[in-house]
């Protein structure tokens, strides 16, 4: 997929933030698993779908993806929703999975 970068930063930005936090903190020292991060970037007719995935401890209950308390989190939701005018989802079964829904035009 190409995207031009008034799409590529802020999505750039969000895998960078994203994948940052997983390292930090999905896989403590007593983490048993193979620790994995998946980043998967798609097209399903005009929306673009970016995916930034751990099966790691999973982000704790208390965090609210639409008004998240931390810093990172916060960027990533900004850049989902305002600058790239899309929506954000996490999914917190399983690990994390953080889905970021956007619409562009071809470059």
């Amino acid at each position: 997929i190409s995207l031009n970068p008034e799409w590529a930063m802020p999505c750039g930005l969000a895998i960078n933030e994203l994948v940052t936090n997983a390292l930090k903190y999905a896989f403590p020292q007593d983490f048993k698993e193979k620790a994995v991060i998946g980043i998967k970037l798609w097209q399903e007719g005009d929306t673009y779908i970016l995916q930034v995935s751990d099966n790691g401890v999973g982000i704790p209950d208390s965090v609210d993806s639409q008004n998240p308390s931390t810093t990172g989190l916060n960027l990533v939701n900004e850049w989902a929703t305002k600058q790239m005018e899309g929506t954000i989802d996490i999914n917190k079964t399983n690990g994390t999975v953080v889905t970021i829904s956007f619409l562009t035009v071809d470059p």
